[in-house]
């Protein structure tokens, strides 16, 4: 039996799914048994075995188990192990933290929604951020956050992502995120190895002359695929990428020059993560 929740996506997105990710509807509740059976024959690792859970990994992996496997072995290390990974990350707050509420009303971070090619279109303004409000800890953790509840998305885990970083205002200060190599080479791998998220494009706008150096830094750990998708979009000019935003709706327009996001909004959205930040990964 076809999974209800397959059965809810456009007929657009099920063909997408069908052509560039190998996923057959009647086999798909076939699939996450078989990959939850595995989950449990597990003595290090435990992790939630819901289908919504399971879904994007398989999926990234087109359906390829050992793939899937390996890279949600490679989630639960970089989210528990202390050697090798970074578990304080993802020490998520509870959803009361008024650090969240500062962080969710500068709009450091916004989805603008989908393309007509539905690619889901996320905005990151760093210049946003007020480094005396927010600290670099508070931030990282509220933004991975903000990453969970994206890779949820049933439509995005098919169609894929656009990372749109807005760089307007952005100085050294900013970028005390990646003045520790040791956390850039483990955090490339968080993107490159861990989570199951589909970056289409990453385009950078209005970049500083610092971000040259920031890329060369961590272009060494992006797998090709991803170095690939940057440099072809890696412009000064905002009018090469319009293209591959169309279809957006106007109305998102307005978050780009400063509007708050609805908390009640995000929060709502927040709490369908639960799930992962309540799981004792052990590896």
């Amino acid at each position: 039996m076809a999974s209800s929740r397959h059965e809810l996506l456009s007929p657009s997105l099920k063909t997408k799914a069908k052509r560039e990710l190998r996923e057959q509807p009647e086999h798909i509740d076939a699939h996450v048994e078989s990959f939850r059976r595995w989950i449990t024959s597990l003595p290090h690792i435990t992790f939630p075995c819901e289908h919504h859970l399971l879904i994007p990994f398989l999926r990234y992996a087109k359906y390829n188990h050992a793939k899937a496997q390996q890279r949600l072995d490679n989630f639960c290390t970089i989210r528990a192990s202390k050697e090798l990974g970074a578990p304080r990350w993802f020490d998520f707050p509870p959803l009361t933290d008024p650090l969240l509420d500062d962080y969710l009303k500068s709009g450091v971070v916004l989805n603008l929604g989908r393309t007509t090619e539905d690619l889901s279109v996320i905005l990151i303004r760093l210049g946003n951020w007020n480094m005396d409000v927010v600290n670099p800890s508070s931030l990282r953790c509220f933004s991975y956050m903000d990453v969970d509840r994206f890779l949820l998305d049933p439509a995005s885990q098919i169609a894929g992502f656009i990372f749109f970083f807005d760089l307007t205002g952005v100085g050294k200060k900013h970028f005390v995120l990646r003045s520790n190599q040791k956390e850039v080479r483990l955090e490339s791998k968080v993107w490159r190895d861990a989570y199951p998220i589909r970056v289409r494009h990453v385009i950078y706008f209005n970049e500083p002359k610092i971000m040259d150096i920031i890329f060369k830094l961590v272009e060494i750990w992006m797998s090709s695929k991803v170095r690939e998708r940057v440099s072809e979009t890696f412009s000064r000019w905002w009018f090469s990428a319009v293209a591959i935003f169309r279809g957006l709706n106007f109305d998102v327009a307005l978050y780009y020059f400063g509007r708050d996001v609805s908390k009640a909004v995000l929060l709502k959205v927040h709490c369908i993560v639960s799930p992962f930040v309540e799981a004792l990964c052990h590896n």
